[in-house]
């Protein structure tokens, strides 16, 4: 009879945005905002954390008798994970992390390191060890069952061009606001269609107001309602900022208009260049150049990929084999 194998997964705790904030305990900090008072503070409570963290992660890995530690990026609340237990450990690294030590850590510390993208994966070469690629997903019919119509006439957006972006993960400096207004110079039925909530909504509005480009919002929407406005869009927009942290990413939102099999114009990143999604227009995140994919986009024909790999199911299926080997390799 198989034994039962346990795997205690420790799941990522999101920060700032862009990985942006201050590192843990084990980094080293050069300049004003790591030698106050405040970060002192903040320095104490992330080693008190940390010291809780691991002595009650490490009881429950002895009394269940977890075979498999699994962990994502969580040093700035809690500190970082046991990694003194005597199980395998797997770091599920979902996106660039800027402080050197900090990723020297879990990385040199962890048996096998999860991977969503292939930048990602290259990046682990200097420490010799093992990545699996596991990009993010995306479930094909649930975007799938978005309704268009009904949408677009709730929105008040019926006859139009609708430009979205669809979770406003993008650049501060809003270049893709002024890239729609150049576009709708030449497009005058073009609408912005912002969805989604948090620090940029407020300054996105403001810029459109500023440059004239006729714009809707939706603020939060629950994850039940997201399908009906990719149904609703003509033209998805993935605006990152150019740099090793958007480099590296695998952006869910690309992966989602994909599915809806809607056009995309992003800026261009490696991992989306590796990629290489038909329908995936990369452009420099610069307004003019930007603007120019948007209506060549919307003019020409597109093509869409094949992105069945991209299922969560199937992804789950990796991450289990994966995990399912790891752990029949250190019983032997």
């Amino acid at each position: 009879m198989q034994k039962t194998a346990l795997i205690f997964w420790l799941v990522h705790l999101p920060t700032r945005a862009h990985n942006s904030s201050q590192p843990a305990s084990n980094s080293k900090c050069d300049g004003s905002p790591c030698d106050g008072p405040l970060w002192k503070r903040l320095l104490a409570r992330t080693l008190a954390n940390e010291q809780l963290f691991r002595f009650y992660a490490s009881q429950l890995v002895r009394k269940l008798g977890i075979d498999v530690l699994v962990y994502g990026l969580g040093h700035q609340a809690v500190g970082l994970p046991p990694f003194d237990l005597p199980v395998a450990r797997v770091f599920d690294c979902l996106d660039l992390i800027i402080y050197p030590d900090v990723e020297a850590a879990y990385i040199a510390n962890s048996d096998l390191v999860f991977c969503t993208s292939r930048v990602l994966i290259d990046r682990l070469q200097k420490f010799g060890k093992k990545g699996v690629y596991v990009p993010n997903g995306v479930n094909t019919n649930r975007i799938a069952s978005g309704q268009r119509d009904r949408t677009r006439a709730e929105l008040g957006v019926q006859g139009k061009r609708v430009i979205s972006l669809i979770g406003l993960t993008s650049s501060p400096s809003l270049f893709f606001v002024d890239a729609l207004a150049l576009a709708a110079q030449q497009m005058p039925d073009i609408v912005f269609l912002v969805v989604g909530g948090g620090d940029l909504l407020r300054p996105i509005m403001a810029r459109c107001q500023n440059v004239g480009l006729p714009f809707v919002t939706t603020g939060w929407v629950p994850n039940n309602k997201v399908a009906d406005y990719f149904a609703a869009t003509d033209l998805g927009l993935y605006a990152g900022d150019s740099n090793p942290y958007f480099d590296a990413a695998c952006p869910i939102k690309v992966l989602e208009y994909t599915a809806a099999r809607r056009p995309v114009v992003a800026t261009d990143l490696e991992e989306l260049r590796r990629i290489a999604f038909p329908n995936v227009r990369l452009s420099p995140p610069d307004p003019t150049r930007f603007a120019s994919a948007i209506t060549t986009s919307l003019r020409e024909p597109t093509k869409f990929a094949d992105i069945s790999e991209f299922e969560w199911a199937r992804l789950a299926q990796t991450v289990q084999q994966t995990l399912v080997s790891l752990i029949q390799e250190r019983r032997q």
